[in-house]
C-alpha cells in the first residue's frame, strides 16, 4: 500500500495534467510493486537473475542463483548447476563500468559477469555485500575501519529518498544499513531522467559525539 504523501503526490500530478488517470494508476502500480520488490531482498532467501558469463572471449548467458538458505551461490546454464560456491569463498563484488562487475573469490579466478539491467546489477551488488557480511560473523572482531561491507549491521531497512532532477522533484528508493559509525544507502531505484545511471552507493561516516535515533509513535 503506498503512502498517503505518494497518493497525494500522484493526484497532484493529475490535477496539474502532467498525467492523465490512467497513466496515474499505472504509476501507482508500479510504485506498489517497486515497494514488494524491495521488500522482498530483505526478507527473500533465493534469488535469480539471468546474466551473461565472460568465457572463451565471448559472453555466455547463465542463471545466477544466490541461495541464503544453503548459503552457496550457483551458475546456472540451461536447468544444469555449472559450478557453485559456499558463501565463505566469496571475498568481494568488484564494480565496473555500466551492467558490469566482478565477483572476487578466495583461490579461485574472479567471475567477470554483466547483468541484463542496471535494476538488476543494483540488487546483486546488494545480495552480495550481504554475503560479505555474513561471512565476517565467522571471522574475529576486528576494526571496521577500511571494511564497511563487512562490519556487523545494526538495523537495515528501505528508504525513500527525495532528488531535484532538472524538471522535476523524483523519489528514489534506497536500501539502507546502519553501522557502528556510518550509515551505507544502496540505489534501488532510479527513474524519470536518472533512470539509465550507473548504480550509486553512497557511505555517510557518522560523528562520533553523542547521537541518538528515536522512533516517533
Amino acid at each position: 500500500q503506498l503512502s498517503q504523501e505518494k497518493i497525494l503526490k500522484i493526484m497532484n500530478m493529475v490535477k496539474n495534467k502532467e498525467v492523465s488517470i490512467e497513466g496515474a494508476l499505472h504509476l501507482a502500480q508500479k510504485e506498489v510493486y517497486a515497494e514488494k520488490d524491495s521488500q522482498d531482498l530483505l526478507t527473500g532467501s533465493q534469488f535469480n537473475f539471468s546474466i551473461y558469463k565472460y568465457k572463451h572471449y565471448r559472453w555466455q548467458k547463465r542463471i545466477l542463483q544466490i541461495d541464503f538458505n544453503t548459503k552457496t551461490i550457483f551458475n546456472i546454464e540451461k536447468g544444469i548447476i555449472k559450478k557453485q560456491f559456499p558463501f565463505s569463498q566469496v571475498k568481494a563484488c568488484e564494480d565496473t563500468e555500466r551492467r558490469r562487475f566482478s565477483i572476487v573469490f578466495h583461490g579461485r579466478q574472479d567471475y567477470e559477469l554483466e547483468a541484463v539491467s542496471l535494476d538488476d546489477k543494483r540488487k546483486i551488488t546488494y545480495l552480495l555485500s550481504r554475503v560479505i557480511q555474513s561471512n565476517s560473523y565467522k571471522r574475529p572482531a576486528e576494526s571496521c575501519t577500511g571494511r564497511p561491507a563487512e562490519c556487523d549491521v545494526i538495523h537495515e531497512g528501505v528508504l525513500d529518498l527525495q532528488q531535484n532532477g532538472f524538471t522535476s522533484t523524483e523519489w528514489v528508493k534506497y536500501l539502507v544499513q546502519l553501522r557502528e559509525g556510518e550509515l551505507t544507502l544502496y540505489c534501488i531505484g532510479l527513474g524519470g531522467e536518472n533512470k539509465n545511471a550507473d548504480p550509486v552507493t553512497n557511505t555517510i561516516n557518522l560523528s562520533g559525539g553523542n547521537v541518538s535515533v528515536s522512533k516517533e509513535n
